[in-house]
């Protein structure tokens, strides 16, 4: 069990590096916005942050999955999407 926890940890902590990497690749608002949000902020919260409306937010989040998903390997990406939804 030891070792299916640590290979989990490892592959998490690959998946959000990739992820990282790909994010800087964005325009600087959906970069800031895609990592408060990879910090656990809620939409509010982000929205609150960089002054911007929830709507805002939605759709920067939506724009930046749409480029990260065609950048970013289908299973990184799969494997990404379960981990944020933790």
């Amino acid at each position: 069990a030891t070792d299916a926890y640590f290979q989990e940890g490892v592959i998490e902590e690959e998946t959000y590096s990739i992820i990282h990497r790909a994010i800087l690749l964005l325009p600087p608002q959906s970069q800031k916005v895609m990592l408060l949000s990879l910090d656990g902020l809620k939409n509010s919260e982000i929205a609150q942050e960089l002054g911007i409306s929830i709507n805002t937010v939605k759709t920067i989040k939506l724009r930046a999955f749409k480029v990260l998903r065609k950048n970013i390997d289908p299973q990184v990406f799969t494997l990404f999407m379960i981990c944020w939804s933790k």
